[in-house]
């Protein structure tokens, strides 16, 4: 398995996760900066773009796993990442390390 310094990759730029409290905050500033608000944002990249949940695919009567969605702050557009979530973390758990 080749990393992803070798470019046999494609995963989205992912820095951090926020905390729920970090999230909460994050999400409400960015109403302000054009973020649609349906969406809820979960984490960042290195240059403040935003992985997000669609709100409306998310409730508490559902096991849906949602689509992950990424607002960039540049363009105030929304792009389609994943299927779901799961999809989401299995590209970074499926990476091999160079360090191994």
């Amino acid at each position: 398995m080749a990393s992803i310094a070798d470019g046999d990759y494609e995963l989205p730029d992912l820095l951090i996760f926020h905390s729920l409290e970090k999230a909460i905050q994050t999400t409400q500033e960015l109403y302000n900066d054009g973020l649609p608000d349906r969406l809820f944002s979960f984490a960042s990249s290195m240059l403040g773009n935003q992985f997000c949940f669609d709100l409306d695919a998310c409730s508490p009567e559902t096991d849906e796993n949602p689509a992950v969605l990424c607002f960039f702050q540049d363009d105030k557009k929304v792009y389609y990442i994943e299927d779901s979530f799961t999809q989401f973390i299995v590209q970074y758990m499926q990476v091999k390390t160079i360090f191994d």
